[in-house]
This record gives structure tokens, sequence and C-alpha cells, in this order.
């Protein structure tokens, strides 16, 4: 009788340890999946001012680097739980005075620069490819387009302001002084017609978008440019500029009429600097029987700027080249002062390798190139990401590496950057003021 008390004792104490040890599993279990659920935080930034930002696409990060050493500061990791293509962070983020804004895969999340999530969580939707954008006045908006939608959050506590839906391949929204926002799409894909459409920031809900053909862009309507795929939008002094339909190039004003246009086969976005808009033409190559001889003549880059107040009073489109290059401009251009920077590569000829060049506007000349080396421990060599010309500096990204040189061509970190493992294909990210608070450096300076 005790030896069967004692087996059925044992049997007991068994039991309760399977019992106990599938509690242990299933709450490790429910807990893993919390815990998946969250992004993967290191670091602070400490101060928006001091770094640069990226999206490491297929390495799943967003990186913060310290300007001065290019040591890495913050990182935000996408959470496990994605699957590998949610989690491919394609949408350059916003630095604000005390925050950054930035797609993480299919999240959209804000840090304040101590690392603390200021909505206390990451919104979630489709994959987003669209970069931030956020405004400065109140009630502002940080907002990014994903799939063929819209989505606007109050930027300070993450509640939804609006989201309307447009059509696939949704571009960058510019968030204007007076509150509206321009959020137009890049054909390619989806109905193949590339759009600029207007809102306000204080929509409400979800949009519904009247497809015009316009002008007038009106609030909450969208105005048809052509068939064909598109660039992102450059905006300065109440003008749009962009690529549109199969090989134009044209300003708008804020109603959506057209200040001046031209044709070019560049679909990398302008910038607008001061009073000039810069752009890139790519000659069009009909023939795809060529040689190699006639492509290294053919397939060139070609920077032009045209002067936005001229076009204006003049109505018609008139340019002046800034320079020629081998291959074709691959990511946007940059400009600052006398400084333009870009990224070329030349898939034509074959070659696995992207260019950065920075040019002295004034004297038409190349006074910094950077070529990704064929041969050498790294994985990848494409030029995809817009420089950030800062001072006398210039960062940018070409293949898995991230590197900064002084503009006159000498190095200013290690002479090959920083390795990232994986090619990154966002912009380079960095503090800009506010008009607002540009203003109110200037009333201390002036000592007001």
């Amino acid at each position: 009788m005790g030896r069967k008390q004692a087996v059925s004792s044992i049997i007991g104490v068994i039991i309760e340890v399977i019992v106990a040890a599938m509690f242990v599993i299933l709450a490790a279990t429910i807990i893993g999946d919390w815990l998946a659920s969250f992004p993967r935080v290191s670091g602070a930034i400490g101060d928006t001012t001091s770094v640069i930002c990226f999206g490491g696409g297929v390495d799943h990060h967003m990186h913060c680097l310290e300007k001065t050493t290019g040591k890495e500061l913050f990182s935000v990791g996408t959470p496990t739980k994605f699957s590998p293509i949610e989690a491919i962070v394609l949408s350059t983020p916003v630095l604000t005075k005390d925050s950054v804004y930035f797609g993480l895969g299919k999240a959209f999340c804000a840090y304040d620069a101590s690392g603390t999530n200021k909505w206390g969580t990451c919104v979630t939707h489709g994959s987003i490819s669209g970069d931030a954008a956020v405004g400065w006045k109140e009630p502002s908006v940080a907002c990014y387009g994903s799939g063929d939608k819209v989505f606007c959050y109050d930027k300070t506590k993450g509640e939804p302001q609006f989201s309307a839906t447009v059509t696939n391949n949704v571009i960058k929204p510019i968030i204007t002084d007076d509150g509206f926002i321009f959020s137009g799409t890049k054909g390619h894909t989806g109905d193949s017609v590339v759009r600029i459409c207007k809102f306000s920031t204080r929509s409400s809900g979800e949009v519904v978008l009247p497809v015009g053909i316009g002008p007038p862009l009106n609030t909450d309507k969208c105005m048809t440019l052509g068939q064909g795929d598109g660039s992102d939008m450059s905006f300065s002094n109440d003008t749009l500029c962009l690529s549109y339909g199969l090989f134009d190039f044209g300003c708008f004003d804020l109603t959506g009429n057209t200040v001046a246009s031209t044709s070019s086969a560049s679909k990398v976005e302008s910038t607008i600097d001061s009073d000039w808009v810069y752009y890139a033409e790519i000659p069009v190559i009909t023939n795809q029987h060529i040689t190699n001889e006639q492509a290294k003549w053919t397939h060139n880059t070609t920077i032009y700027r045209t002067n936005l107040t001229k076009i204006k009073s003049e109505k018609k489109w008139s340019r002046e080249a800034v320079i020629t290059v081998d291959g074709m401009a691959s990511t946007g251009l940059a400009v600052s002062g006398n400084t333009l920077c870009f990224g070329s590569e030349d898939p034509l000829l074959g070659k696995k390798t992207g260019t950065v060049r920075c040019i002295d506007i004034a004297k038409k000349r190349i006074t910094l190139r950077f070529t990704a080396p064929v041969e050498g421990t790294w994985d990848d060599l494409l030029a995809q990401s817009k420089p950030a010309i800062i001072e006398d500096k210039v960062y940018f990204a070409i293949g898995d590496h991230v590197m900064s040189y002084y503009l006159n061509g000498t190095t200013y970190w290690p002479e090959q950057g920083f390795d990232f493992d994986h090619q990154i294909m966002t912009d380079i990210a960095y503090y800009q003021p506010s008009p607002e608070e540009l203003n109110a450096s200037s009333v201390l300076e002036a000592g007001i």
C-alpha cells in the first residue's frame, strides 16, 4: 500500500512539473509575442542638431550617427514579429528641434531626443515607402504615405488627424506654412497617373478626393499631370516642382497653375535653393541595340538650373547648364550655397557601382568624386541616397557605407566611412530649423 502511495505521489509531482512547465512555456510565448510587437530601441539622440539619420533598408533599422565622429548614438529596429518584407525601412526620417519621425517597415514612429516613444507606441499600416513630413505651425501634423493612402497624425499626441485615398505610390507630402499638404502620386504602378493633391491640416477622418484635371487646385482635390512615372516634389517660395508624365518637368504655384515647364527624362527629385530650381536631365535612349561606345556618349546626366523669378515674369522656360557627367542621376539633388551634390549610376554599361559628386556651381567643376570600390569588402555599391550638405561638409551613403567629406574633397570621417552591411536606400536626414525658429534666431542675433 505504501509503495502504491509513493508511486502515486511521484506521478502527481511529475504531472505538476509538466503543468508548470507548460504554463511557463505558454507565458513565455505570450510575453515573447508581446515583446515582438515593440520596436527595438538602442541609445538616444541627445541633441537633434548633432546627428544625421537614415533608414537601413533590409537591415530593418533606422540609424542616427553623431555628425562629428560617425558614432551611432541611436537606432530603432523593426518589431521582430514583422516579416522580412514588412520590416524593410525605405522612409527618410525627419528631425525636428526635439524629435525624430520616421517610417519603420510598416510602422510609423515618433521618438524624442531621450529615446522615448512620444506617442507611447508606433502606428502600423501597410509598408511605408513615402518619406515622412512634419509641419511646424500649430496645430501641426506628421504625415506619410503608405500604399494608396496618405496618413496624418497630431505630431505631439499621435492622435489620427485624417487620411485620404489617392492611388499607389504616394509621393512624400509637402506641408506648407499655411497648413496645406500636397501629396501626389508617382506613376509606374497602380493607374500610372501622376497627380498633385491638396489637403488641409484641419481636415479630419477619411477625406474623399475628387480627381480633377485642374487648375485651380482646391482643397481636398487632386490635379492630374499626366501618365507615366514621377518624382518626389521640391518646394520653396510657394512653388512646387517635379518630374511627371513621360518626359516632363514643371513648376506650379499653390493653386495648381503652371509657372513653367520643359521636357526632361529624369525622375530624380529636384531642389529649390533661394531663387533657383535645380534638376537633372537624362537623354532618352530609344535604340536598345546600341554599342557601348554610343552608350558612353549618350547615357549621361546634365544638371540644369532655372531662375524662378525670371520664368515667372517672362512666362517661359529658360535654363543654364551647370555640369554634364557620365552615368545616370540616381538620387535627389542636394544644394547649399554654391555647392550641389548627387549620386549617379550607369546600369546600361553593366557597371555595378555608384558615384557621388559635389559640384562648385559658380565654377562649374567637380570638387569631390567618390566611387564605391568594386573590389574589397563592400557588399553593396549603388548610389540611392540623397546626400546632405551641412556647412563645409557633405554626408552621404553609397552602397552599404555612410561617410563624410569636406566639400574640398578631403576626408572628415575615416576614408571609407562606416559599414552597415546592406544597401542604404533612404536620403540622409538632418535637422533643418523651421521658419519660425529661424526668425526667432534672427531676432536674438539682432538683440531685439
